[in-house]
């Protein structure tokens, strides 16, 4: 979550005064603000690029925001290729404290429309975070990561060496330090052409129990997986006075429940495939499963299948289990719901959820979340829990 204020929430609750608008960015440099008509922020940790939005822009507000009739690289409009729009929205509080701007993404900007009924100019585009840019951004040579490297040097020299408008400022990375105190390093590997440098970073940072995602900021963040399990909560959501949510779906799937996970490294240095196996082997747990007695388990041998090229050694290959054990096990809660708005929210926020009517009482981690902009925008969310027992 975006690190805001205590009378921000109050606001939410008491209904904000809001203010929205876009700055549009050239080389990094801001070249001007314009207001936001309209539109919605999507963060989706299942998609491919994981932020992205839909604006409309004012013409009429500021005129520079509609694309030119010539090509000019060094415009800064909407257009051309490049060019990217950083959004804000912005709680008001009339004076009685200082207005509380939160950014809700940097985007690059995809096909621009521009609307002319004869009244108003509007300019619609749609926008995604950088990591479409690096997927993008294919290797032209042959690019070999050095065996024994950790995991996250090796993703940070891989964004550095393929995607030139990076540098050491733009990664925020928590080092693949394990919890046993070694390190996750990867073996030797080859890339050419046809890879996509973002899928091997974020392969890479998998096994290791980590994500790669663009923040809002438009900075490159490698970190481990929030776990609900593990985590205290950044917000609730509790029946009473204060709640904000006004609707609620609640489901439970047994189907991408497993009762525990089989990780095999399968690097061409290895002579033989490297394996190891985590189970659950909590008794109060619906998909309990311990080898040594499989006959006590109701669920029984459900793993879930990791197979990566990126696991060097068998330590990592059972820290990698050990570190995706918790995200697989369980039977699968979703909860989904939609609520005033807080844009401060991130997707794989931790929150504490409360609803008795449903029987929803416990921590979830949000999955994907659709942010509308304006005073009537709501917030509706995704969010994963397990039901140990």
């Amino acid at each position: 979550m975006y690190g805001v204020s205590d009378q921000f929430f109050e606001a939410v609750r008491k209904g904000p005064i809001i203010e929205t608008y876009a700055e549009v960015i050239r080389n990094g440099e801001v070249c001007f603000t314009v207001p936001v008509l309209d539109g919605n922020v999507t963060e989706d940790t299942t998609a491919a690029v994981r932020r992205r939005c839909s604006l409309t822009l004012s013409g009429d507000a500021n005129p520079a925001v509609i694309p030119g009739m010539a090509y000019n690289r060094a415009s800064c409009s909407t257009w051309p290729t490049g060019n990217m729009v950083r959004l804000w929205q912005v709680m008001k509080y009339n004076g009685a404290y200082p207005d509380e701007p939160v950014p809700l993404g940097t985007f690059r900007i995809q096909k621009p429309v521009v609307n002319d009924d004869g009244d108003v100019i509007n300019v619609s585009f749609d926008g995604y975070d950088m990591s479409r840019a690096i997927a993008r951004s294919r290797l032209i040579e042959y690019y070999t990561i050095t065996g024994g490297t950790p995991a996250s040097d090796a993703v940070r020299d891989l964004l550095l060496h393929q995607v030139p408008w990076l540098n050491d400022e733009d990664l925020v990375f928590t080092e693949t330090d394990g919890s046993e105190g070694f390190y996750y390093y990867v073996p030797r590997a080859v890339l050419g052409p046809t890879d996509d440098p973002w899928k091997v970073a974020t392969d890479i940072a998998q096994v290791c129990g980590f994500e790669l995602f663009i923040n809002r900021l438009n900075r490159v963040v490698f970190r481990p997986i929030p776990n609900p399990m593990f985590d205290d909560p950044v917000a609730s959501y509790e029946e009473g006075n204060t709640d904000t949510v006004l609707s609620i779906e609640r489901s439970l799937d047994d189907e991408k429940s497993y009762s525990g996970v089989i990780v095999t490294g399968e690097s061409s240095d290895l002579d033989v495939p490297i394996r190891s196996e985590a189970w659950d082997t909590n008794q109060r747990s619906a998909t309990y499963y311990d080898p040594s007695r499989p006959a006590e388990s109701e669920f029984g041998p459900v793993p879930y299948f990791i197979t990566s090229e990126f696991v060097a050694t068998q330590a990592q290959a059972d820290a990698a289990a050990a570190a995706n054990l918790p995200k697989h096990v369980g039977i699968l809660e979703n909860v989904s719901f939609e609520a005033l708005n807080n844009w401060a929210h991130d997707a794989h926020d931790v929150i504490r959820i409360d609803r008795d009517r449903v029987s929803v009482d416990g921590d979830y981690i949000i999955l994907s979340l659709d942010i509308g902009l304006g005073p009537e925008g709501t917030m509706a969310a995704t969010t994963r829990g397990r039901q140990l027992v």
